[in-house]
């Protein structure tokens, strides 16, 4: 006979996110797990800290955020020199996360390019 919590069991359905569970193996990690990780490690820490610091948690590594920077630098520079287009404002989005370590779109959809041992 089997023992319960050794076999992944196999009458499951065929649905879901544990659809590929097969004898003996692990159910697969979510895709946002290093991320959510960190965002429980964070409130954690940082329970009495203002709103705005809970929902901007730190998701972009070194090199994105110079990166980001840059390519904002770059699209301002469009509207003062060359064709002097207002579309160069759009360079203020990668500016300013790449100012603050936060990309919000980063946080909507699960990821981060901060390693997990770096996380602050």
């Amino acid at each position: 006979m089997l023992k319960p919590g050794i076999f992944a069991c196999a009458a499951r359905s065929a649905v879901g996110p544990r659809a590929s569970l097969q004898w003996g193996h692990a159910a697969p990690q979510p895709r946002g797990h290093i991320v959510a990780a960190r965002r429980a490690n964070h409130h954690a820490e940082n329970e009495g800290r203002p709103m705005l610091a809970k929902i901007l948690l730190p998701n972009m590594s070194a090199t994105d955020r110079m990166a980001r920077v840059l390519l904002g630098l770059i699209l301002l520079s469009l509207t003062v020199l060359g064709p002097k287009s207002p579309w160069g404002y759009i360079g203020l989005v990668p500016l300013i996360t790449g100012l603050v370590g936060s990309c919000l779109l980063y946080t909507v959809l699960g990821r981060s390019t901060l390693r997990l041992d770096r996380a602050h």
